[in-house]
C-alpha cells in the first residue's frame, strides 16, 4: 500500500495541476477491486486526497497527498510492529 501511494505520489508529481476537477488514482485499485481495505485518488486541481474505506463516506482531505497518506501508513505500521 506504501509503495502505490509513493507511486501515485510521483505520477500527481508529473502531471502537476493539470485536469481541474479530475481525479488521478493508481491503475493497481482499478486492476484488483477489493484488495485492498484502503484506497485513494488526488484531486489534480483542487490539491485534494480522497480517501476509501470500506464501511466509511469517503473523505476528502484539503491540502494533502498520496505521500502524506504514505507516511501516515509506514508510521502506523512501524507503531504496530514495535508492540
Amino acid at each position: 500500500m506504501q509503495r502505490i501511494m509513493e507511486q501515485l505520489a510521483l505520477d500527481v508529481h508529473r502531471f502537476g495541476n493539470r485536469g481541474s476537477g479530475r481525479y488521478l488514482g493508481s491503475c493497481e485499485f482499478r486492476d484488483h477491486p477489493g484488495e485492498y481495505p484502503v484506497t485513494a485518488d488526488y484531486n489534480l486541481g483542487g490539491g485534494a486526497l480522497r480517501v476509501f474505506v470500506d464501511g466509511f463516506a469517503e473523505m476528502l482531505v484539503e491540502g494533502k497527498g498520496p505521500a502524506d497518506l504514505a507516511g501516515m501508513l509506514k508510521r502506523a505500521l512501524d507503531s504496530a510492529q514495535d508492540r
